[in-house]
């Protein structure tokens, strides 16, 4: 495997347990990026809806600077744990990243909401957070 990499690497004949030799080659230094450059998009974030215009203004009183729009993958990766608790399939991903409407994010999030796994799940989580016993109801 170390050899196969050496060798992609284009360093020849510089042996790397030969200090001197492999010291001479110039070695490849992954890109430098920053982790929200993978997960963000550039653009500013802007006033959308009706919650936006209620929480930006007070976001700039206590000085807090909001995030930047995710990706459309982070937030179809964050749509579908959050509403129904599983990740997409490769299908659902690939036409959701190949949409070209405006509104595809309202779009799959109203989608997610009328699945019927979105019930089971949050029906699940209550139960969980209210400690229902699994022989309710109660004799």
């Amino acid at each position: 495997m170390w050899l196969l990499v050496w060798l992609a690497l284009g360093v020849g004949g510089a042996a790397p347990w030969n200090a001197g030799a492999a010291s001479a080659v110039p070695r490849w230094q992954p890109p430098q990026l920053s982790p929200a450059a993978l997960f963000e998009l550039p653009t500013e974030p802007r006033i959308l809806n009706a919650v936006d215009k209620a929480v930006f203004p007070q976001w700039r009183r206590l000085g807090i600077t909001p995030a930047r729009p995710c990706t459309d993958a982070v937030f179809l990766r964050r749509a579908y744990l959050d509403v129904i608790g599983t990740l997409p399939t490769m299908a659902e991903a690939r036409a959701f990243l190949a949409d070209r409407r405006p509104d595809k994010r309202r779009r799959l999030v109203d989608e997610l909401l009328e699945r019927p796994e979105f019930a089971d799940y949050w029906a699940m989580k209550w139960c969980d957070v209210l400690r229902v016993k699994s022989e309710f109801p109660i004799k």
